[in-house]
């Protein structure tokens, strides 16, 4: 957090300069601030690392089974809808009315830029901090729910604002526990990108009050309730294929155990 908010202020410094000799516009503020986003996390990666005593190779794996892959995306179609649905609530509860992309200039910035670095580095660099670094750590000093728990809380205080720190605390509690559950990496990855696409191209694709923009009101009814369903059911989905895979793999142990002892 100290390397954002000294990179952000670094930004802030350096848009300033400029602004001197040129006008700014959004292409400009919004270069500025996603090297001012990427660039510290590598630092961050690498301190982590080495402080862990971990390999990318432990984690950073592209390894994964097809039969989790689709309950998996069942869930993360869902979740968007979900952490939509949250952050209204939580834009009418403080009396909030502020358009977090267009403040930022992300509506008139080329999409492919945009996407590129918020629905696909920022991904991929964020889940090797909070899942394969952080949450790695914490498994090995607590239980599951406490590791899984403190790394959401991590990754929800580095958003620096309420109701992206509480959608991202939701975010964070699901993607450690679709990691843990799992083990591939992979699959928080495509969580976390298809969340931050979903967000993207919803605020500038389509027009649905509540969900590609927040005039005061919630999202439909039937969005919401989809979202839900969709969330509920991929968490169903993905639990029990993993139970499967387990049980697999024991009766598999099992058979190689009785084969050994059998030859004796």
């Amino acid at each position: 957090m100290i390397i954002q908010v000294i990179t952000g202020g670094l930004a802030g410094i350096v848009l300033g300069f400029i602004g001197e000799f040129t006008e700014l516009n959004e292409l400009i503020v919004f270069s500025v601030l996603a090297i001012a986003m990427v660039i510290p996390c590598f630092p961050v990666i690498w301190i982590g690392l080495v402080k862990s005593k971990q390999s990318l190779k432990e984690f950073l794996s592209l390894k994964f089974k097809v039969e989790l892959i689709w309950p998996a995306l069942i869930l993360f179609l869902g979740l968007p809808v979900v952490i939509s649905g949250v952050y209204n609530f939580i834009m009418w509860f403080f009396d909030l009315n502020t358009d977090l992309y267009g403040l930022i200039g992300l509506q008139r910035v080329n999409i492919l830029l945009v996407w590129t670095v918020i629905c696909f580095i920022m991904p991929v660099l964020e889940e090797i901090i909070f899942r394969g670094i952080i949450l790695n750590g914490l498994l090995r000093h607590y239980r599951v729910g406490t590791a899984i728990f403190m790394s959401a809380i991590i990754f929800s205080v580095v958003h620096l604002n309420i109701p992206q720190g509480i959608t991202a605390l939701i975010t964070g509690l699901v993607f450690g526990w679709i990691y843990y559950r799992t083990k591939y990496f992979l699959l928080p990855v495509i969580g976390h990108i298809i969340v931050n696409s979903m967000a993207i191209l919803g605020s500038r694709y389509t027009e649905i009050d509540g969900f590609s923009n927040f005039k005061g009101s919630f999202q439909p009814l039937w969005l919401t309730l989809s979202g839900v369903l969709l969330t509920i059911a991929g968490f169903y989905l993905v639990h029990t294929n993993v139970n499967r895979f387990e049980n697999m793999n024991k009766l598999n142990d099992n058979k190689e155990y009785v084969k050994d002892h059998s030859s004796l």
